[in-house]
C-alpha cells in the first residue's frame, strides 16, 4: 500500500477580515466568550489583517509592543485597544444582555442561518466530503434549537474556512454566514 502525501495550506483567519463587517462579526463572535485572552489575540489577528506596522505608526504605539500585548498571553490596557480598534474602523459599544425570551428568538433565527448554509453546502455539487459532513453536523444541530446559537453558524464555518480542501464555493458560503449576523441586526 502507497501512501499519498497530504497537502494542507497554511489557514490564517487574517486572510478572511478584510471588511469591516467580518471585523466586526469575527470580534463579536469571540466577545460572546468573554475569554479576555481571546479577545486579546482576535484583537492582535485583526490588527495584522490590516497591518501591524501601519496600525502601530497611527496609534504611535511600537509595532513590537502591540504584538507583545494582542497576544493571548498579553494584557492590553483600554486605551491601547480603543485606539487599535478605531483605527481599524471599530469602537467599543456596550448593549443590555438580552432576556431569556429574545435569546431564544436569536437562537431560532440562527438555526434558520445554519440550515441555510448548510444547505447550500449539501446541495453543492462541488463540496468535499468533509465539507458536506460539517455541513449535516451543522444541520442536526439546529433541530435542537436550545443548543445552537451563533456559535454554531460561527464554528461550522470555521470548519469550513479551515479545511485546506475546502471549494471556494464552500469558504464563500461560510464567510457570508459570518457576516450575515452583523447584517440582521
Amino acid at each position: 500500500m502507497t501512501k499519498t502525501a497530504v497537502m494542507t495550506k497554511h489557514y490564517d483567519s487574517a486572510d478572511y477580515l478584510k471588511t469591516p463587517e467580518a471585523l466586526a462579526a469575527y470580534l463579536e463572535d469571540v466577545l460572546e466568550d468573554n475569554d479576555p485572552a481571546l479577545i486579546a489575540h482576535a484583537i492582535g489577528v485583526a490588527a495584522r489583517a490590516h497591518g501591524m506596522s501601519a496600525i502601530a505608526k497611527k496609534t504611535n504605539l511600537s509595532r513590537e509592543s502591540l504584538y507583545r500585548t494582542l497576544s493571548a498571553a498579553g494584557n492590553p490596557e483600554l486605551e491601547t485597544l480603543i485606539k487599535v480598534l478605531t483605527e481599524l474602523g471599530l469602537r467599543l459599544s456596550v448593549e443590555p444582555k438580552k432576556p431569556e425570551t429574545r435569546r431564544m428568538m436569536s437562537v431560532v433565527s440562527t438555526g434558520a442561518r445554519v440550515s441555510s448554509v448548510a444547505s447550500k453546502v449539501l446541495g453543492s455539487k462541488t463540496a468535499s466530503k468533509a465539507e458536506r459532513s460539517v455541513a449535516a453536523s451543522a444541520l442536526t444541530q439546529t433541530k435542537r434549537p436550545k443548543e445552537t446559537t451563533s456559535k454554531a453558524v460561527a464554528s461550522a464555518a470555521s470548519k469550513i474556512l479551515h479545511n485546506p480542501k475546502a471549494s471556494k464555493a464552500a469558504k464563500s458560503v461560510a464567510a457570508s454566514a459570518l457576516t450575515q449576523k452583523v447584517k440582521k441586526k
